[in-house]
């Protein structure tokens, strides 16, 4: 399995900047904390069927707001739990999964060399 996960620095969505976008971004940045929660929960309580279906929509979402690397690793969980996988890899899959998640910014990293007016 790759580790998706190599750094500790903050991940930004590929439209986080993009004026048309910059509000959904945000706004789906700040319901993360509540997505991880619930994947938690379902992983704490061994409720695979959810967890399944939260990693599943994760995969979708993720992508759809600019973030590859969240889709990425929720399609790893989807996989793990697809292929029944040790209950090991499952809880190392959503563990990498959930250090991505909780990297999620908007908007982008600061510009280096702005523009001088």
């Amino acid at each position: 399995m790759t580790n998706l996960v190599q750094t500790t620095q903050p991940l930004y969505s590929t439209i986080g900047t993009d004026p048309d976008f910059q509000e959904l971004v945000t706004l789906f940045v700040q319901e993360m904390p509540e997505r991880i929660q619930k994947i938690l929960d379902c992983l704490n309580q061994g409720d695979l069927e959810n967890l399944h279906r939260l990693c599943h929509q994760l995969k979708g979402s993720a992508g759809g707001y600019g973030f590859p690397p969240i889709s990425e690793a929720a399609a790893q969980v989807v996989d793990a739990l697809r292929n029944h996988s040790p209950e090991e890899e499952i809880w190392q899959t959503v563990n990498d999964l959930l250090q991505l998640c909780r990297r999620a910014k908007s908007g982008g990293p600061a510009e280096k060399n702005p523009a001088k007016k």
